[in-house]
């Protein structure tokens, strides 16, 4: 069986909304200075570009963010599968 987690989208800029999930996340393929540990956290959020979409910015934080601070923020159930996909 799948858990669940969540994620929030705001609404308050079109062209270049914002998403906040939360769950447990791991940056493996962050690029960290030698030495440092890389990047954990409960809330993954990341900023995309619609026009040709593009990543304009992401970080991992221990709490999630307050996405109202952007706009209405919409809600989304995720169920991840228990396994993971080949």
């Amino acid at each position: 069986m799948g858990s669940s987690g969540s994620a929030q989208v705001s609404s308050g800029c079109a062209s270049s909304p914002a998403s906040n999930l939360r769950g447990g996340f791991i940056g493996y393929l962050a690029k960290v200075p030698r030495n440092e540990d890389i990047p954990r956290g409960h809330a993954l959020w990341f900023v995309m570009r619609v026009a040709d979409p593009r990543l304009v910015a992401w970080g991992m934080e221990a709490e999630p963010l307050d996405m109202t601070k952007l706009g209405e923020p919409i809600s989304l159930d995720i169920e991840t599968p228990s396994s993971p996909s080949p």
